[in-house]
């Protein structure tokens, strides 16, 4: 005859916490799990539908404020003020070079007719 009193007996499920038990109403967390996998698989239109006035205006807020960053973030690359440095810019060396070439010629000129005298 086995003595019963000397088996451990288990009355839980395999994986069970012990001393936790599941509680038959959802919490907070759980239920907004379900909603946000509910919201992902319908189209826009049917989550602005389905979304809180409150939620709806957190949403569009958050997308207005991310396009404005992302317009004021982005450089601007403006060609015709590119255009406009770089041909000032060359404008500018070619003039100085050709005043001193020409400054330089000048300069060979008169110490040769200072020479001549």
């Amino acid at each position: 005859m086995i003595n019963t009193d000397e088996f451990l007996r288990h009355y839980g499920k395999k994986g069970m916490k012990w001393g936790s038990r599941k509680s038959s109403t959802p919490t907070k967390t759980s239920t907004k799990i379900k909603s946000k996998k509910t919201v992902k698989k319908l189209s826009p239109a049917q989550t602005a539908k389905k979304l809180s006035d409150g939620d709806l205006k957190k949403a569009v807020t958050r997308l207005q404020m991310e396009k404005q960053y992302s317009d004021l973030s982005r450089p601007t690359k403006n060609k015709s003020a590119v255009k406009d440095l770089v041909l000032s810019t060359s404008t500018t060396v070619v003039k100085s070079a050709l005043t001193a070439v020409a400054t330089q010629q000048v300069n060979a000129m008169m110490q040769k007719i200072i020479a001549k005298k």
